[in-house]
């Protein structure tokens, strides 16, 4: 017995030594902020380029008039309105009356602070697509892996029709970082299970950004259906949330109608019908295209296009077939609206949903059908990799970043002088690019449209006072710029109605005339002078009347 006791009490097992408490360590922070240092080099590093692109002067254009001048009027306390462009809804692709207001109210600090001063209007376009390629990454964040959001972020900002684009004043780049934003927040708000209502911590700032979108450019308003459409099909219902979405967009869209900018001046050149969407369809596509191409060998560019396109279809496709987004309702929706849209406005229309099908042809490469068949995926993803950069690195040389001087060309400031200082202060002029005049002549100016009864243009010029008539002389003067057709006919008409326009002013690439009183007829031409200025030769005819000098 004893020893059958001892025998156990041997076979007990002997206690452990203690464990030493192991000190859970902290989480290495620089590898949290790694990927952060590596967005912030990348976006340092394409904004540097874009600042290098920058070039003095500015085209010709038009839209940047309009937007200056509002933001001109707003740091002076002005009626944002008046801008002195009288609108011809016989030309109603020129532009509305006004433009919608976000844009302006950036603009606004900048002139109140350097004046009529482009080149730092220039930054914050530069500064604009800086925010807007770090917002692309965080919407696109937590949907693909690091490598891909980044890829996405340096296809973009690098892209050729980027590149020198902020030469260009326009909302275009505000209006993409403030697109993303507002689909980043939205992406937040709805970030809940499946049937739970979005958070209203988001919601809130979501729903003023999609006004700030609409306020900048009329195609925001888009988000609003796209919200609407995506709550449908999440909780197959429209749920009261969206209701007031909707709801908050519509009093904020009837407000900017009535007390700052009215979209209806966009009817009167809206004609929807098949032959619209089809040729803007084959239009677009083509536009596409020409995002891969090199500047050497378009085939191949087309080729890039066809895979990328096939990928981003596919990549579309398995979205929708787990589950459907924002970010698969709003492309729909937008390139409805713009295949919709008479005006053609090319590749400034695709650049914002330009980084969705680039995300869309990332997910298209974890499509099932490549993911089975590892080496064929591995073959796409390396072809497209040497291809689309060497398409890249190719096109950046052959860039042509120089700006086609136009409003600053010695002819046309010599012309903003003379309408300036040598007409009347309610003077009314007609000219090729009436919002440009407006802007850089402080006159009241309008377009032309080109009826084939003649009569039909002297019966606007009555009705609007018309009392100048700018000729181009020069068509190199607007190359790119202007259909020379558009120019030829006013040319024509001046030379057909010598009794109603007499020549004041002429130098190299324009002549202006005044137009005579209507029935008042054409008094004798009484002295003619020449001033050469600054090496310019310039023709003044000045022509006296019975009531005195022409103004």
């Amino acid at each position: 017995m004893i020893r059958s006791v001892v025998t156990l009490a041997s076979t007990e097992r002997k206690p452990s030594p203690p464990v030493p408490l192991e000190i859970e360590e902290e989480p290495d922070m620089s590898k949290k902020l790694r990927p952060w240092f590596l967005v912030a080099a990348i976006l340092a590093t394409v904004g540097a380029i874009h600042l290098l692109t920058l070039r003095p002067g500015h085209d010709w254009g038009g839209d940047f008039s309009m937007y200056v001048h509002h933001a001109k009027n707003l740091a002076e306390g002005t009626p944002y309105a008046e801008t002195g462009y009288l609108y011809n809804p016989a030309y109603a692709t020129i532009g509305p009356p006004t433009y919608p207001p976000v844009f302006p109210l950036i603009l606004a600090p900048v002139y109140l602070l350097c004046g009529l001063n482009f080149e730092a209007m220039k930054l914050v376009m530069v500064a604009s697509l800086v925010v807007f390629l770090l917002l692309v990454f965080l919407t696109f964040r937590r949907e693909l892996p690091l490598g891909h959001a980044l890829a996405i972020v340096v296809l973009v900002g690098l892209s050729r029709t980027l590149l020198g684009g902020a030469n260009s004043i326009g909302s275009d780049m505000p209006f993409m970082a403030i697109l993303y934003l507002t689909i980043f927040t939205l992406q937040k708000a709805y970030d809940t299970y499946r049937n739970r209502r979005p958070r209203f911590r988001y919601l809130v700032p979501a729903v003023v950004l999609m006004c700030v979108a609409f306020g900048s450019r009329t195609l925001g308003g888009l988000l609003v259906p796209s919200v609407l459409a995506y709550d449908l099909l999440r909780y197959r219902r429209i749920t009261g949330w969206a209701v007031a979405v909707g709801a908050a967009m519509v009093a904020f869209a009837l407000a900017q109608g009535v007390f700052v900018h009215s979209d209806s001046a966009y009817f009167d050149q809206y004609n929807v019908g098949p032959s619209v969407f089809l040729h803007n369809g084959a239009a677009y596509l083509a536009e596409f295209a020409a995002f891969w191409h090199n500047g050497y060998f378009k085939p191949l560019g087309g080729l890039i296009f066809v895979v990328v396109t096939t990928l981003a279809v596919l990549g579309y496709a398995s979205r929708v077939r787990r589950r459907v987004t924002l970010l698969e309702v709003f492309p729909v929706l937008y390139l409805t609206a713009v295949l919709l849209f008479p005006g053609f406005a090319g590749r400034r229309y695709l650049e914002p949903i330009f980084p969705l099908y680039l995300f869309f042809a990332f997910r298209g490469l974890e499509h099932a059908w490549l993911v089975r068949r590892v080496r064929v995926r591995r073959v796409v993803f390396a072809s497209l990799l040497v291809a689309v950069s060497g398409s890249y690195l190719a096109s950046a040389t052959r860039l042509d970043l120089d700006v086609t001087e136009g409003i600053g060309k010695a002819e046309s400031v010599a012309l903003f002088d003379y309408v300036r200082h040598e007409t009347p202060e309610d003077g009314v002029v007609i000219f090729i690019k009436p919002r440009v005049m407006s802007l850089l002549a402080s006159r009241r100016a309008s377009a032309y449209h080109m009826p084939s009864d003649p009569s039909l243009l002297w019966d606007y010029f009555s009705r609007i006072g018309a009392t100048h008539l700018v000729v181009v002389e020069n068509d190199e003067a607007f190359a790119g710029a202007e259909d020379p057709a558009r120019l030829a006919y006013l040319r024509t008409f001046a030379e057909e109605n010598p009794a109603k326009l007499r020549p004041v002013f002429a130098n190299a690439d324009f002549r202006v005339y005044r137009i005579a009183d209507q029935g008042a007829g054409l008094a004798t031409a009484a002295s003619e002078a020449v001033a050469e200025t600054h090496g310019q030769a310039s023709v003044v005819l000045a022509t006296a009347t019975a009531s005195g000098p022409s103004r």
